[in-house]
């Protein structure tokens, strides 16, 4: 439910404009497959506020946007992090998020899908990778890369969507380990390395469109 607050600014707005609850077309719609927990009408998108029921004074719990692309309707239900459309405000800045993204051609709806989003995570990725390397390594070099992983690489980018790492990302965490006291200079190399080599391997799938730029690992000044 609204507040006693947000309903008296609804009223404010709805009264300078006149009644006119018409919204410009777009391409990217922001909707709701709800309807008012009152009385069950659909809710109406009234601009400048939202999606609200103009009788009872409530909004939706959830939100999805619509749109056409390519000739194929997309629905999109989260962000990018996973994390579902729970108000207009959000809402409308991912709209925004993928209007640009339409414009400039860079738009990619499973970046949005909640399957596409966990089958990217880079944790999961490095499984598949693993999995593949440790039919064809000997036991002592397979090893060996999964530690690199498990205990230095995963860590830090476990959460990421793999196609999301750019070179700022490579050079945050080159950063954060020549700033640890106990790795050295070699350690470094060998963690690049194999991380490089995972990227490429993401590369040759299709999954990456070009590698990230890498640091060049170096000793430190002092």
């Amino acid at each position: 439910m609204l507040t006693e607050r947000q309903i008296l600014d609804i009223l404010e707005k709805l009264e300078g404009i006149a009644g006119d609850f018409s919204v410009r077309e777009k391409r990217v719609k922001i909707r709701t497959k709800e309807r008012c927990s009152v009385c069950g009408k659909a809710f109406t998108e009234v601009s400048g506020i939202g999606l609200v029921c103009l009788r009872c004074k409530t909004i939706p719990r959830r939100y999805f946007i619509d749109l056409h692309w390519e000739e194929k309707r997309v629905r999109v239900y989260s962000d990018r992090n996973g994390q579902p459309l729970s108000s207009y405000e959000q809402a409308k800045r991912l709209a925004s998020i993928i209007e640009l993204e339409i414009q400039q051609r860079t738009f990619d709806p499973s970046k949005y899908v909640a399957g596409d989003i966990k089958r990217f995570l880079f944790k999961n990725l490095v499984e598949q990778y693993l999995s593949e390397k440790e039919k064809i390594m000997s036991p002592s070099g397979f090893q060996a890369k999964e530690s690199w992983f498990k205990h230095r690489i995963v860590p830090f980018f476990a959460a990421m969507d793999v196609r999301e790492i750019r070179g700022y990302h490579l050079h945050e965490f080159y950063e954060k380990l020549i700033q640890e006291e106990t790795i050295s200079l070699s350690s470094v190399k060998k963690i690049f390395v194999e991380l490089k080599a995972f990227l490429n391997w993401c590369l040759k799938r299709e999954i990456l469109e070009k590698l990230p730029a890498f640091p060049e690992v170096k000793a430190p000044n002092l």
